[in-house]
């Protein structure tokens, strides 16, 4: 082959590969052109409030349940077990909590608080029933031994907050709250409101919620007033033991802490918030049990016994 053939053949091969990169170039051109297309028509249908609720749906929370207390008024049936895993309807109280924390896609971790005394009992528990739960579960030791030297509701959430470095937006619950309502419209009102905010219940007996927190609420459901167990309670509205801290208000509970030595129900920090900036209250529907005394835990296990022939029935 001359050199002018080689030549030749050089530059046919050079054509081919240009050519071929024109082609690929232009396939990648009318791909991107087609997908551009795409998103415009697709925001273009779409609805501003639909993506509004889109980019509020996933927001990263944590789950604290408050379980390190010793139960001293529901004794003997606490005295070596904790109150969390007593059963209701054959199941502890604290699988019922867990169960409607699990229809939250937004929180990816529940972080359960125990004393030393029955550290253990919890993690068997945890143990036994892992398979049925979907997120992640962690227990944790206040390391306390008896009710005279426990942290307190506020005291162990603190605790939970700096054992676990959390930054995020935190649902806390009393490990002895048994309720019917979706916790998962409490997280969404919370999301929407992006405020404190606390479940509450309206119970139309001001002689019965002398053994609750009380709320007084202005036209908007902001809570002007927060009374521990009043003697003279001003409604019937009352306080459950189930809030949503925001991620702002994590620095404001150390300070709680620092300032007051009352650590022991969380009402008492949103007495103290309430007066400080805007707390919201979520009107819950359906029944619920604080769960107390003998008499609150055999009237609770009698109706959720009910719910679940019910259930079974239909």
């Amino acid at each position: 082959m001359s050199a002018k053939q080689r030549w030749l053949e050089v530059e046919k091969r050079k054509r081919k590969r240009k050519n071929k990169y024109l082609t690929f170039t232009f396939i990648h051109l009318l791909l991107f052109l087609f997908i551009v297309l795409f998103i415009f028509q697709y925001a273009k249908k779409s609805n501003p409030s639909d993506l509004k609720d889109s980019r509020n749906y996933y927001f990263l929370m944590k789950a604290i349940i408050l379980a390190a207390g010793y139960a001293t008024r529901l004794y003997p049936l606490t005295k070596d077990k904790p109150k969390a895993l007593l059963p209701i309807a054959g199941k502890p109280i604290i699988s019922h909590i867990i169960e409607k924390i699990h229809k939250i896609p937004d929180i990816d971790e529940i972080i359960i608080t125990s004393n030393a005394i029955f550290y253990k009992q919890f993690n068997s528990w945890l143990k036994e029933n892992q398979n049925q739960f979907t997120k992640k579960i962690t227990i944790i030791n206040d390391n306390t031994y008896t009710n005279e030297t426990r942290l307190g509701g506020i005291g162990d959430l603190w605790f939970a907050i700096e054992q676990k470095n959390i930054q995020e937006d935190i649902l806390v619950i009393a490990g002895d709250n048994l309720f019917d309502f979706s916790l998962k419209d409490f997280v969404d009102f919370f999301k929407t409101n992006k405020k404190t905010a606390n479940v509450s219940h309206e119970i139309y007996n001001k002689e019965n919620a002398k053994r609750f927190g009380v709320l007084e609420l202005d036209e908007n459901n902001k809570v002007i007033e927060f009374e521990e167990k009043p003697e003279n309670p001003k409604t019937s509205l009352i306080s459950h033991a189930i809030y949503i801290f925001s991620k702002q208000d994590l620095l404001k509970i150390q300070e709680y802490l620092i300032k007051n030595q009352n650590t022991d129900g969380p009402g008492y920090l949103i007495k103290e918030l309430c007066s400080k900036q805007d707390v919201i209250a979520f009107i819950a529907k359906g029944d619920y049990f604080d769960i107390g005394i003998i008499e609150d835990y055999e009237k609770a296990n009698e109706i959720w016994k009910q719910k679940k022939n019910e259930i079974q029935t239909n």
